[in-house]
């Protein structure tokens, strides 16, 4: 079984070469903490702390820095706590600190050996675009209606998304049903693993044909890639995470997010 700890870093190692070329993203990965921020959009999970690492004596230290990094910043300070933590009373300091646990849980879910997988042509009523500067703004905008937020922010996303759709190793693709853009998917390569995200579909097409076609097109690109395992995040318990069972994913852990009040 793939170690937490190995996968939470690479999942940050994968974003490093984005990071350095998009404005306003700032990513710091040490071996006692990671900690990453976005200035345009300071949600929990792009702007937060993760992968704590400390001898007792040294966690509250720890703590302290972590704080203050985005206090300085005037960003609510934000910790995902994994198994991987040390100590493994994390979660009481938070909490003796005036954190507070959010309810949504994050559940890391992983499939092995991809190069085992035979997976069958999807519906050709669905047509699959991969990402360019040219098209982003669409990704944006149906990524952003997949999720029932504003579509007004749509060209700050775009913006943010653009410089990443010129890497090498990373793979956008936007699908659409009957001339209408309807579902995204992310892939992004580091070492033999991809890394899958902005997964999803706009409500008038969920439980659609559109979700064969994003699986099949991150599965193709991965296996075209070399890549022998994909991992990704969803919320614990969600319709996405029973998605990703039934498409050979299993749980490999779950992360609490923690706020300070």
């Amino acid at each position: 079984m793939t170690d937490a700890a190995f996968l939470e870093r690479l999942n940050y190692e994968a974003l490093v070469p984005a990071a350095a070329i998009t404005n306003g993203v700032e990513l710091v990965i040490r071996e006692d903490v990671i900690m990453t921020r976005s200035e345009q959009f300071p949600a929990p999970d792009s702007t937060h702390a993760c992968l704590l690492r400390a001898a007792p004596e040294n966690a509250e230290p720890l703590l302290d820095e972590v704080i203050a990094y985005f206090l300085d910043k005037r960003l609510t300070p934000t910790i995902y706590l994994s198994p991987s933590c040390t100590p493994a009373d994390w979660p009481d300091r938070l909490l003796n600190r005036g954190f507070i646990e959010l309810e949504d849980q994050e559940s890391w879910m992983i499939l092995d050996r991809l190069e085992d997988f035979q997976f069958q042509p999807f519906n050709q009523e669905v047509t699959l675009l991969r990402v360019s500067p040219e098209n982003v703004l669409a990704f944006a905008e149906t990524f952003l209606s997949a999720f029932e937020q504003p579509v007004e922010i749509a060209p700050m996303l775009a913006e943010l998304l653009q410089p990443s759709t010129t890497l090498p190793d990373t793979f956008h693709y936007l699908a659409q049903l009957d001339g209408e853009n309807a579902g995204t998917v992310s892939l992004i390569r580091c070492r033999n693993y991809g890394i899958i995200g902005s997964g999803g579909i706009v409500p008038a097409h969920r439980r659609s044909k559109i979700i064969a076609a994003l699986f099949h097109a991150a599965y193709v690109q991965a296996q075209q890639q070399g890549i022998s395992s994909i991992f990704g995040q969803t919320q614990a318990g969600s319709y996405m995470e029973h998605l990703l069972g039934s498409n050979n994913f299993r749980r490999a852990f779950v992360r609490r997010c923690f706020m300070l009040g």
